[in-house]
């Protein structure tokens, strides 16, 4: 055999071998090539998440001149202004518990929540025009007031201090004793130290 024949015998077996090199590279199983595994996406389909709720202390009036707290789940509504009005509603609504009551009568609203870069939130009440100023005390009227401050700032520590608003506007007083023209803190001298009325 010449050396040109040897030659081309020689390049042929190449040329198989390398065909058979790919052939074998395509057609072996995925595990056993030398690439990285890639991760399969899977969509699984279900039931939506049921809205979230989240836990809420609220104070009403109740007997011997205290603010008692009744827990609540309220909706986990997405902003502040939204979760502080979800709570004042319910306190405005009344209490579960048999022994408390509401802070302020049943024609008082909410108007709305307005939050300042000061942490200070300003909680609007709705009265109707003739609603004539209660005839409470200085005691009940604490009660009254405090049942809202506390129940906002006991809950929320986004804001520091409440302004309370009678149809937007910023009253001397609700019922004649407490000053309500200055930002407003918690009063805990006001709390009860039992769970519920008896």
């Amino acid at each position: 055999m010449s050396r040109g024949t040897a030659a081309i015998f020689a390049a042929a077996a190449l040329l198989a071998l390398a065909a058979v090199g790919i052939w074998w590279k395509r057609e072996r199983p995925i595990a056993d090539q030398d690439s990285e595994p890639t991760a399969a996406v899977v969509e699984v389909v279900g039931e939506p998440a049921p809205d979230s709720a989240v836990a809420a202390t609220l104070y009403f009036p109740g007997p011997s001149g205290k603010l008692y707290p009744e827990e609540r789940e309220v909706p986990a509504e997405e902003t502040l202004e939204q979760r502080i009005a979800t709570v004042v509603n319910q306190l405005l609504d009344g209490p579960a518990e048999e022994g408390l009551h509401p802070p302020l009568p049943a024609e008082v609203t909410l108007g709305g929540i307005y939050i300042t870069s000061e942490r200070i939130a300003f909680v609007d009440l709705d009265t109707p025009p003739d609603m004539a100023r209660p005839p409470w005390g200085s005691k009940r009227e604490m009660l009254a007031v405090y049942s809202l401050v506390d129940t906002v700032l006991l809950n929320f520590t986004e804001v520091e201090s409440v302004v309370l608003l009678w149809n937007g506007q910023q009253r001397a007083t609700f019922a004649g004793h407490l000053d309500t023209t200055r930002q407003l803190r918690p009063n805990r001298s006001l709390l009860a130290r039992r769970s519920g009325a008896q």
